[in-house]
């Protein structure tokens, strides 16, 4: 198992949490992910493996700049 960091996004794109989450693999975390934080806080999240970005998806058409920047 692989540990990654999720991180909750406002619309700016700013970083305001985190949450560690345990997973097989990349796609696995994606999967655990979306169905955790689809109605969570914030406009989006990130899922990163140490420096390496795994995923981010953001809630709303009005924060997609952020999310275009990957």
């Amino acid at each position: 198992m692989k540990i990654y960091c999720c991180r909750f996004v406002d619309a700016a794109g700013h970083v305001f949490g985190d949450e560690t989450m345990e997973a097989k693999d990349d796609t696995a975390v994606i999967a655990r992910a979306h169905v955790i934080f689809a109605h969570g806080i914030g406009s989006g999240y990130e899922i990163w493996d140490d420096g390496r970005l795994v995923h981010r998806e953001a809630r709303r058409a009005d924060v997609a700049r952020w999310s275009a920047t990957a």
